[in-house]
């Protein structure tokens, strides 16, 4: 396959610069692996040559496919379902069982709905560790995060009080 894109005159996708085509993905110098930070500071991954998607929602997205994975084996070595299920000659039954699961799976993985957002407990965007993230509603998340920043503002409040009486001008108002 040709890594190069655009055509031999140029224009605006790309092509000949000084007889040098560009290079597409891995073998361009300035490819950085199909990860960026966008404006609002959350990571984001290529998909394709015009999409990507966030990387803290491919990171849950992936967890719930392990999972999903995990509880349709166990459900399908169970010994009502081999009994079921159709006869296996010459190969190990249960990793042919574990094969067409997974191959289930890959057809039609889970997805987040829209309405459910991914929520960075610490509050760092590019902060997307599996132990970091936390799934929720809509509204609940709002909250959360409504809740979060006025906390931030008040120990911005407290620092700067705390500054204030160390320099000698302010008094505690529960001294008075």
């Amino acid at each position: 396959m040709d890594n190069t894109r655009g055509s031999a005159h140029g224009g605006k996708h790309g092509g000949n610069v000084g007889g040098k085509a560009f290079q597409a993905g891995a073998l361009n110098a300035r490819y950085r692996g199909g990860r960026f930070v966008n404006e609002w500071g959350y990571v984001r991954l290529s998909t394709g040559r015009t999409s990507a998607k966030y990387e803290h929602r491919a990171v849950v997205e992936r967890l719930l496919f392990e999972q999903a994975l995990q509880a349709n084996i166990a459900w399908a070595l169970t010994e009502e379902y081999l009994e079921t299920g159709e006869e296996y000659v010459g190969i190990d039954r249960s990793a042919c069982i574990a094969a067409n699961v997974a191959a289930n799976l890959a057809i039609d993985p889970p997805v987040i709905a829209a309405n459910v957002h991914v929520h960075h407990v610490d509050g760092n965007r590019q902060h997307n560790c599996p132990c970091n993230l936390m799934l929720l509603d809509r509204p609940i998340h709002y909250a959360v995060t409504q809740a979060a920043r006025r906390m931030a503002k008040l120990r911005d409040i407290d620092d700067m009080m705390s500054k204030l009486r160390a320099a000698g001008g302010a008094k505690r108002t529960d001294d008075l």
